[in-house]
């Protein structure tokens, strides 16, 4: 570790210690726990190390509701740093709304089902089931059963809205959508063009798939609106590509999966520096078919032609296009079906918590960077 790496880190370490703001944080979420509901299965998190607020705390936002939406009462242990970013992670502090509770650090409840935990300290003894998580960015062992990768979800905001969950309550896949072929979201140089993409992990970056797409179609088949009421293009010009960048036109975000849902087909270009995005988890939720270029990142794996479109180089993204902008209405309407049941079946709230619960193993562990590490794609 270099001597600037070395400083960072021990700045990260201490600041809660230090910052009035990380000190109000602890105070306050103590004074917001609950006590422990008895009515339900108990999940404990005692998360030791400052890795769990990676990602403005996502990964805690994603284990959290997972257990929560199969009916645990969610208890947090008093570690002091844990609790000091609370209210500083945009994505942990989505969890303050939630009903929590706080115990001792070394008085596990005895009725404790689940415990989620980053550090052997635990007592683990006490719980039902114990579940591990690794900070590192490599792939579980491919032999082991109770060994798991932390799936990509839905954006924290956009679960908490409920947006989600309403669009499937109202989805009719054999609607015909006034859309062909959308992109919506952030495409800012150099952010996302970086180099990354295309060196460690073999896919065009999301600037260059859309300049490959729109230079392919031509200015008669892409259309950039500037306006909210200029996004559904008019029946003449359905069969085109929608290009929606944040740069343009920001789409509200209480409107985000109802536009999605606008859409036949989804292009879900790359992340920023990685292939996965959470705008193809909304796509997929949207029963918008995403075209993209790393199903196996999923897992299982989308199914070319069955619940998404893929292409693998600039000319096969061109042959995807056309394809798309030319289908029957009869093939798109069931390979929505398809996106849609993708997302119940695997990605849905309380899928993965499902999986971890069903394991045979009193122990188990979740990899949560495992989406990180390149996956190969086998030749053809």
């Amino acid at each position: 570790m270099s001597l600037r790496k070395k400083i960072e880190h021990n700045i990260r370490h201490f600041r809660s210690y230090i910052l009035p703001s990380h000190r109000r944080s602890a105070v306050n979420a103590r004074k917001a726990a609950s006590p422990i509901p008895q009515d339900k299965p108990l999940c404990v998190i005692d998360f030791k190390s400052i890795k769990i607020d990676n990602v403005t705390g996502r990964y805690l936002y994603h284990l959290v509701t997972e257990f929560e939406t199969m009916g645990y009462a969610i208890a947090y242990t008093d570690r002091f740093r844990f609790l000091a970013t609370m209210e500083i992670k945009a994505c942990k502090k989505l969890l303050l709304s939630h009903k929590f509770s706080i115990v001792p650090l070394r008085e596990i409840p005895s009725n404790c089902e689940i415990l989620l935990t980053d550090t052997a300290e635990s007592h683990t003894d006490l719980a039902t089931k114990v579940i591990s998580v690794v900070y590192d960015q490599v792939r579980p062992p491919v032999d082991s059963k109770n060994t798991f990768s932390l799936p990509f979800f839905v954006h924290p905001e956009i679960h908490e809205s409920g947006q989600v969950e309403r669009s499937l309550a109202n989805s009719d896949t054999s609607q015909s959508r006034p859309m062909s072929l959308l992109f919506a979201g952030n495409a800012k140089a150099p952010k996302y063009d970086a180099p990354v993409l295309p060196d460690k992990y073999k896919v065009l970056s999301r600037v260059k798939a859309l300049a490959v797409a729109e230079n392919a179609l031509g200015p008669n088949l892409v259309r950039r609106p500037l306006l909210l009421d200029q996004l559904v293009p008019p029946p003449e010009q359905r069969a085109s590509l929608t290009i929606a960048t944040t740069q343009d036109l920001r789409i509200p975000s209480e409107q985000w999966i109802e536009t999605l849902a606008l859409g036949d087909f989804y292009f879900a270009c790359p992340g920023v520096e990685m292939p996965l995005c959470h705008n193809l988890i909304e796509s997929l939720a949207a029963g918008s078919i995403p075209i993209l270029q790393y199903p196996q990142y999923l897992t299982p794996s989308l199914t070319d032609g069955i619940d998404c479109l893929v292409y693998s180089c600039e000319s096969s993204l061109v042959a995807v296009l056309q394809k798309v902008l030319n289908m029957p209405e009869d093939e798109i309407q069931i390979m929505r079906l398809a996106a849609q049941d993708y997302y119940r079946k695997h990605l849905q709230p309380g899928c993965f918590a499902k999986q971890l619960i069903a394991s045979d193993s009193q122990r188990s562990t979740v990899y949560l960077n495992a989406y990180r590490v390149p996956i190969e794609v086998p030749p053809h």
